[in-house]
């Protein structure tokens, strides 16, 4: 198996583990509120962690394959490092400041916040597990890894539902879990790094790293910024019913995002030849992917009521906005940007995107209601991906015909609409 295959493999065991367990909250009766609070819960573990940890795997990606060989035996142990002292800064502060930070999104009567606290400490760093994985091409362990530790993650909260359990009992399991995934990293990082503190090559990496985590924080920030949106407009529930509606096709953001995660590094070392595998995988993935976003478009009314309850419908109809990001997502530009270093381009795109987004969310949310919100993130979203293609046109010489189908890319485009248009209908 490829390492491309096993990191998709990986991102949809995880994706499906979230399904699977907002499914069996709402089908064991828990109410409303209950499962805003879980959606919070991990809503704010996100908006504490995301911008260090996935600004500090982008870098590892993009840094990792130019570094020499000497330099590359520790840089895993000084990673993980990086990564641990973050999250107990982050920890700290979340613990110390108490209700504050679900305050300010609206979260007046969470009362998770030690729990939290604890879960963002073991569980921050662990992402740095698969990239260990990824860079180190051990396929079949990514694979593993991922199918054994998100079936532990749903089979257990089943097991804590059946059984009566409640929000305590789950998220004394996830200290758990992350506990076990916090081990799981250190023994790969002795298993594949020394334990030397390189002080030179930790400044030069932060240095690097920067633009990145600040790219991520504003590109990503978004989704946090519509939290807070939504739940100083609305109340907990209407705050589930969001959020379980505003997600993508699940299989577009993990397929998508394992190929830019994988494509980064290639792309470093077997330069413009790349390109053509790039075209290729993508095109694959079209093929199947918007017929069933397609599919999805028009029976998401049907299902949404089906699979939750009837307080879900609107569910439905934010969940078709959002399946209007796959216009962007199968444009990758961003990897020519991120394998040519361009890291300052990058955060001054997506400074632009979250100031649009931002402010047609707050336009757009007094005319349209919470679909306002699904709308300005995939306007804005489409118009940050018309930067990405003119800018890596512009610096890494790389059209946009290279790599993208663009006529079965329209073709695809225009079905996709005609099918959001028809789901108003009914």
């Amino acid at each position: 198996m490829s390492t491309t295959r096993a990191f998709q493999l990986f991102q949809l065991f995880r994706f499906v583990a979230a399904i699977l367990i907002g499914i069996s909250l709402v089908k064991a009766g828990f109410n409303g509120t209950a499962v805003g609070h879980y959606e919070a819960f991990l809503f704010l573990f996100s908006v504490t962690t995301f911008f260090w940890s996935l600004g500090l795997k982008n870098a590892c990606l993009s840094f990792f394959p130019s570094l020499q060989k000497e330099h590359r035996s520790s840089f895993f142990f000084n990673i993980a490092l990086m990564l641990s002292g973050l999250a107990a800064i982050t920890a700290f502060s979340v613990y110390g400041l108490g209700n504050w930070i679900p305050n300010q999104f609206g979260f007046e009567s969470f009362s998770w916040t030690h729990y939290l606290a604890f879960f963002i400490f073991f569980h921050g760093p662990s992402l740095l597990s698969e990239i260990i994985l990824l860079l180190q091409d051990r396929a079949n362990e990514i694979m593993i890894y991922g199918a054994v530790i998100y079936s532990l993650q749903f089979l257990a909260v089943l097991l804590i539902v059946l059984s009566g359990g409640g929000l305590d009992h789950i998220f004394k399991f996830f200290l758990a879990w992350g506990f076990l995934r916090f081990i799981y990293l250190w023994i790969l990082v002795l298993r594949f790094s020394k334990t030397k503190i390189s002080w030179g090559e930790n400044w030069k990496f932060l240095i690097f790293a920067l633009p990145l985590m600040l790219n991520v924080l504003m590109g990503n920030g978004m989704e946090f910024v519509d939290g807070w949106i939504i739940g100083n407009h609305f109340n907990e529930s209407d705050f589930a019913i969001f959020k379980y509606g505003a997600k993508e096709l699940p299989f577009v953001t993990i397929l998508i995002g394992a190929l830019v995660s994988v494509s980064i590094p290639r792309l470093m070392q077997n330069g413009a030849d790349e390109s053509k595998v790039i075209k290729s995988e993508c095109t694959k993935l079209m093929n199947w992917l918007y017929p069933v976003s397609i599919a999805l478009m028009l029976l998401s009314p049907m299902i949404f009521p089906w699979v939750y309850s009837p307080d879900y419908t609107l569910s439905a109809r934010i969940f078709n906005v959002y399946l209007l990001i796959i216009i962007s997502r199968v444009i990758l530009a961003q990897i020519y940007l991120l394998a040519g270093h361009r890291n300052y381009q990058l955060l001054v795109i997506t400074t632009f995107e979250l100031i649009l987004n931002l402010g047609l969310s707050l336009w757009w949310v007094d005319l349209f209601g919470i679909l306002g919100v699904a709308y300005a993130t995939v306007v804005a979203y489409f118009v940050q991906k018309i930067l990405l293609v003119v800018t890596a046109h512009r610096l890494e010489s790389i059209k946009l015909k290279a790599y993208l189908d663009l006529p079965l890319y329209l073709k695809y485009n225009l079905a996709l609409v005609i099918a959001f248009t028809l789901s108003f209908l009914y």
